[in-house]
């Protein structure tokens, strides 16, 4: 619930932007302002707006990223017990482990010595990380699922975990829903690690 809280403020903080910048073009249409002077003013009221949805679309990108880290992070946090108590040491070591680069994410701009050690495990147990999306309907619902392949000295084969949550179409990444209107598959998969 609180991932909608974060995109309805958002979203209201793009309404708000939308209404003022539409009250200060009535106000210069009852001024009387000239017509070509009212048209360029509306031409950076759009520019506006695609400035206000670009960042919108960011802010929900962001967080759609760090859902998924988040729950790699509750992974490794449940295979390397006892090195931190403090989880933002997990997420750092997901971050670096996915050469994650948006500074808006990173936690710490070098791993520190938590960090390091999570990350060393994590090399050694994780084989590999996909995340595959999967359209249930017509109604815009997603299944994003992440796999984890992960090895432990005393095991012969890899094991998988698999984490599923349903998702709608504004949850998905940009580029996840790029490839679905261009391939047109019910199904789109993603590698980030390694």
């Amino acid at each position: 619930m609180k991932n909608n809280s974060v995109e309805q403020q958002l979203f209201a903080k793009f309404l708000d932007n939308v209404e003022q910048e539409l009250q200060k073009l009535r106000q210069r249409l009852n001024n009387s302002s000239p017509l070509d002077q009212l048209i360029d003013n509306f031409k950076l009221f759009l520019n506006k707006i695609d400035s206000l949805l670009s960042e919108l679309e960011q802010g929900n990108e962001l967080q759609q990223k760090q859902q998924i880290y988040s729950h790699i992070a509750r992974f490794l946090q449940n295979k390397t017990a006892g090195i931190s108590n403090d989880r933002k040491h997990y997420l750092s070591a997901v971050y670096f482990l996915c050469h994650e680069s948006e500074p808006q994410i990173l936690i710490e701009p070098k791993p520190s010595i938590k960090t390091e050690r999570i990350l060393k495990i994590a090399k050694e147990k994780i084989l590999f990380i996909k995340v595959h999306y999967e359209q249930v309907d017509e109604d815009s619902r997603y299944i994003r699922k992440i796999e984890i392949f992960s090895a432990d000295s005393n095991e012969d084969k890899p094991k998988v975990t698999r984490i599923e949550e349903e998702i709608t179409w504004d949850c998905l990444l940009p580029e996840v829903r790029v490839s679905f209107l261009r391939d047109g598959k019910s199904k789109q998969s993603f590698q980030i690690y390694p």
